[in-house]
């Protein structure tokens, strides 16, 4: 069995561009798609990406996803393989071995053909993307201004043939909760593309208990519009910073919010902030929520919770994605109660992006620190 780790490629990320001399980074025909020629010489944009031959790339999140058996309502991942046909969706199998049963959905496949976007080529080439960003709003520094028209210049001036067409192909990775042990836990999975088998790092997916805290939901005293989130973008942030989206529940009593925290303990994963809206007949306000303080909310209002986490393996790792758990608790007549919410959250990336990140091992991580997602 064959064993591809997350990033696959160690490749040269692109060919020198030499006046009319082209090259290939895979000793290919440097003409045409894919092939790293040009007929002009390029003093910025030096590397384009490399050329696809047959194999596949394999993409997937570096994954933090807790179970909580007999709760978690989303339990799913993506998984990405570029490859220089199109896929279907009986050509792809995947196995978590003895962690538990999944079932994988194809989603679509997207031919990607052309010029790369500038941003992308720029991160080929180390831009400095400081100075870029200096000289965006720049109109009287003559040393900028002509940097700035270079190098839009010089890209626009790149031909469609120096990039590799290729396809994207998605799939969702759904797994069978009921399959599985609390405890257990799985770091990697089996991929098999056309009978062909590779082994890929994952990070980790576990399975914990339910918690009893959280089997009384107050009577609805706190009723949520919803009890949970999927897929929520959370790419291109260096700062380790995620915003989750605002969640919305009605009061139907006088409550008062005691704690807001996470299901489990995590040394890498924190609530930074939490502001509330309230909005009724009578109220419109947005109030900070502190720890340790109580937070009273009179019945009729809809509350809106608005939260700011951190996570330092999201500033690690731009390829990543975590499900999150955070509880409230909170009283009402008397009663303590617990409601919580689910959000998976993850990194998502154009087809262009994952092509320089997992076949030619392009960090952006500079890219991210000047221009953040979100």
């Amino acid at each position: 069995m064959m064993r591809v780790k997350r990033f696959l490629a160690l490749a040269i990320a692109g060919c020198l561009l030499l006046g009319a001399v082209g090259c290939s980074t895979d000793g290919g025909d440097s003409s045409g798609s894919g092939g790293n020629s040009t007929s002009n010489t390029s003093e910025i944009y030096k590397l384009l990406p490399s050329s696809l031959g047959d194999e596949y790339i394999i993409c997937v999140n570096e994954l933090n996803l807790e179970i909580e058996k007999g709760y978690t309502m989303t339990s799913a991942f993506r998984l990405h393989i570029l490859s220089k046909q199109p896929l279907s969706d009986g050509d792809v199998e995947v196995d978590l071995g003895d962690f538990g049963e999944c079932e994988l959905s194809f989603a679509e496949s997207i031919k990607q053909e052309g010029k790369f976007d500038e941003h992308i080529c720029l991160q080929y080439n180390g831009a400095d993307w400081k100075k870029l960003k200096e000289a965006e709003g720049v109109t009287d520094d003559e040393e900028l201004l002509e940097y700035r028209v270079k190098v839009d210049e010089e890209y626009q001036g790149l031909s469609d043939e120096l990039f590799p067409d290729f396809y994207d192909n998605s799939y969702v990775v759904n797994i069978d909760t009921d399959t599985l042990n609390p405890g257990s836990k799985v770091n990697e999975m089996e991929v098999i593309i056309n009978g062909d088998s590779s082994t890929v790092d994952i990070g980790t997916i576990s399975c914990i208990e339910k918690r009893s805290e959280r089997s009384n939901f107050g009577e609805y005293d706190l009723l949520f519009n919803s009890f949970g989130s999927w897929g929520v973008n959370i790419g291109g942030r260096s700062d380790g910073l995620m915003t989750l989206p605002p969640q919305v529940a009605e009061v139907n009593e006088d409550i008062v919010i005691k704690d807001i925290r996470l299901l489990t303990d995590s040394d890498t994963l924190s609530i930074e902030n939490v502001s509330i809206d309230l909005t009724s007949d009578d109220l419109n306000i947005n109030q900070r929520w502190k720890k340790g303080e109580d937070f009273e909310i009179e019945k009729g209002c809809e509350a809106t919770f608005n939260y700011e986490l951190k996570d330092t393996k999201l500033a690690e790792n731009l390829n990543y994605s975590v499900n999150i758990y955070i509880l409230i608790e909170y009283e009402s007549g008397g009663e303590t109660y617990v409601v919580g919410n689910q959000v998976l959250c993850e990194t998502r990336y154009d087809p262009q992006m994952m092509y320089a990140m997992y076949k030619d091992n392009v960090d952006f991580s500079s890219y991210f620190e000047v221009y953040p997602m979100q």
